[in-house]
């Protein structure tokens, strides 16, 4: 959850800069670029999070 809310915070901080001093267009480009790493992120967490959970119940199916 760390990575997503460093993501959330760095992207959502650049899209409103961008608002600010740069133009819309631009903005909506960061805001894809941000929600498109924000799924990857997630993504990521739940295959390892899946990956850890199986490993654990192999470990423990061997000691068993």
């Amino acid at each position: 959850m760390t990575a997503l809310t460093g993501h959330v915070v760095v992207f959502g901080a650049t899209v409103l800069y961008t608002l600010i001093n740069g133009t819309w267009p631009g903005a909506l480009t960061w805001l894809g670029i941000g929600v498109s790493l924000a799924l990857a992120t997630l993504l990521l967490g739940a295959v390892a999070g899946v990956a850890g959970g199986m490993l654990a119940k192999f470990i423990e199916s061997i000691r068993s």
